[in-house]
């Protein structure tokens, strides 16, 4: 486990297990929700970074540039796949620091993904509170299709509340919707052109999540309230 602090702030880091950002704390208050220590999963933590690929994609097949690709359906009973593969293999850590880390992942081109990609996560925290940036390099010869983002969880009560704009939503179609209904998740709809800033109030605190360059669309789920 790796541990990073700056000012009030605290984030512990789990490398082995994804990547995962273990906990984040701002004054001993938590800002995401905690990982159980005893946890292996990144689904059980509070962010993990997705490589090369965000969210779902169809039965885990796709064509690009002429090249039929067909993926493992790697979240069962799930028959499609799901945020790539980074997440569910270890990474190293390149660099550390009292307040910042660089975790490295590279994938050497083997079946079932048909390129050699590097990606870096970079945490830093500041005054201000905690950045992170993904990375991602094509290394093949060839282009490659590629949509990284992250997976925050956030704590929710009953009263919290998200407010952003966005341009347009995309809704998950009735299959998936089904699908994800059984496994007490809904709601799940895709923001497009949403601003810099968006915020969500929640009984403890508020938090902004700022975007930079290229996160030009935000995917929104909802789980059943935990403690």
């Amino acid at each position: 486990m790796l541990t990073l602090r700056a000012g009030g702030w605290e984030a512990t880091l789990r490398p082995e297990v994804g990547a995962s950002l273990a906990s984040l704390t701002l004054d001993g208050t938590e800002v995401l929700r905690m990982m159980p220590e005893s946890s292996t999963s990144p689904l059980d933590a509070a962010c993990f970074p997705l490589v090369p690929y965000c969210n779902r994609i169809r039965d885990g097949h796709f064509t690009f540039g002429g090249r039929e690709v067909t993926l493992p359906a790697n979240f069962p009973p799930e028959r499609h796949s799901i945020h790539g593969f980074s997440w569910q293999h270890p990474w190293r850590v390149e660099s550390a620091a009292a307040n910042k880390c660089v975790l490295v992942y590279e994938y050497n081109g083997a079946h079932p993904w048909p390129w050699f990609y590097r990606a870096e996560q970079r945490v830093r925290l500041g005054e201000k509170g905690c950045a992170v940036t993904l990375v991602l390099t094509n290394h093949g010869d060839t282009p490659m299709p590629a949509g990284i983002g992250l997976h925050p969880y956030f704590r929710r009560g009953r009263s919290a509340r998200v407010r952003f704009t966005a341009d347009h939503v995309l809704l998950s179609d009735p299959q998936l919707r089904a699908e994800l209904a059984e496994r007490g998740r809904d709601r799940v709809s895709r923001y497009y052109g949403w601003p810099v800033v968006a915020r969500q109030a929640v009984e403890l605190y508020r938090t902004a999540i700022a975007r930079r360059h290229g996160a030009r669309a935000a995917v929104s789920a909802r789980t059943e309230v935990r403690p």
